[in-house]
């Protein structure tokens, strides 16, 4: 009952004043903020953007005026279905089929900020981004994956280009024992003969680990987490994460595997796990999905029946063609 009054009179006073907006972020959690925080700052010097969160935001360089935090879900499809600012932008998908809902009372513009390098179809629903004005790409095969979608859906979707959000030039190398496990959400990364398969390879080998879920997976696997605390393994669960803090990665198919390679120019660990598909009609589009083509020539595939190959993949080496081979993938793929 307390967040039903609190989202009442947080909605009430941003009413009052949204005329003023011109823009407005949809921040779903901490970790799509990470992403959508640089486009925020430069919208907000114009004091016509305003940011929805459904967290407690506090970030020293945002106006707290310009921020409307809701708890419930009613006043949340309240406010989206009721929005009348003109420009909607936000990392997350599926716009019409979930929460994120769109206005009734006024004809918005729809942009998407893409927070990961992967394919727009194979990890996504099938209309995820079907109600989406213009969609960011970052890369030749989202690009392509839009003009697609708007043929096969008969949809005038924008795509716009732009360059890779985590693209960094002369970072400094540094020297770590550290090997950090972030899976996606999805597969069966997390069946005991698995993961606390790796655990006891990479700890065997001397090394530490971190581990970071992805944000569904602590949403909806509440018993394992506690399983996890059991065992006395700890979470990293920060927003922000620096990869360079790590001497390797080890995943199966989250984004965060182009990142690693891309920042550190070192082959991250893949394991094979059962692929993680929210739309059965990805085989339609012309070319397999960026993150099945990429497995191979940017990272160290692993098969479940072989897990005991990590060992090896864990001790760094200063591999020239290896690296060659991940900058020539990031200049043939991705916008620089």
């Amino acid at each position: 009952m307390l967040d039903f009054f609190f989202d009442l009179v947080n909605f009430i006073k941003f009413k009052k004043k949204e005329r003023k907006y011109k823009f407005i972020f949809f921040c779903e959690n901490p970790y799509t903020f990470e992403f959508l925080k640089k486009y925020i700052y430069k919208k907000q010097n114009t004091n016509k953007c305003a940011t929805l969160t459904f967290f407690n935001l506090k970030d020293q360089f945002l106006k707290k005026e310009n921020i409307i935090f809701l708890r419930t879900k009613i006043f949340k499809q309240i406010f989206f279905q009721t929005n009348k600012i003109n420009f909607v932008y936000s990392s997350t998908p599926d716009l019409g089929y979930s929460l994120f809902l769109k206005s009734k009372l006024h004809k918005c513009k729809y942009i998407y900020i893409q927070h990961s390098p992967v394919s727009l179809t194979m990890i996504y629903k099938n209309k995820a981004f079907n109600n989406f004005d213009a969609v960011q790409t970052i890369n030749k095969s989202q690009y392509r994956e839009i003009q697609e979608i708007n043929f096969f859906f008969k949809k005038k979707i924008k795509p716009f280009k732009s360059k890779y959000f985590l693209l960094e030039k002369n970072l400094p190398f540094k020297s770590t024992n550290k090997v950090l496990i972030a899976p996606t959400w999805g597969t069966n990364f997390f069946d005991d003969n698995i993961f606390f398969n790796i655990i006891k390879l990479i700890e065997k080998n001397n090394f530490k680990f971190v581990l970071r879920l992805h944000p569904e997976t602590i949403n909806k696997n509440t018993f394992f987490l506690k399983k996890l605390k059991d065992k006395g393994i700890i979470l990293n669960n920060e927003p922000k994460i620096d990869l360079l803090d790590f001497s390797n990665l080890i995943t199966d198919w989250s984004g965060i595997y182009f990142e690693f390679a891309f920042l550190k120019k070192i082959k991250p660990i893949v394991i094979n796990t059962n692929k993680k598909i929210n739309n059965v009609n990805y085989t339609q589009y012309r070319k397999l999905p960026l993150e099945i083509r990429a497995r191979k020539i940017i990272a160290h595939e692993i098969e479940l029946n072989n897990l005991s190959l990590i060992s090896d993949k864990l001790k760094f080496k200063d591999d020239a063609e290896e690296k060659t081979n991940i900058e020539e993938f990031l200049k043939n793929e991705f916008y620089q």
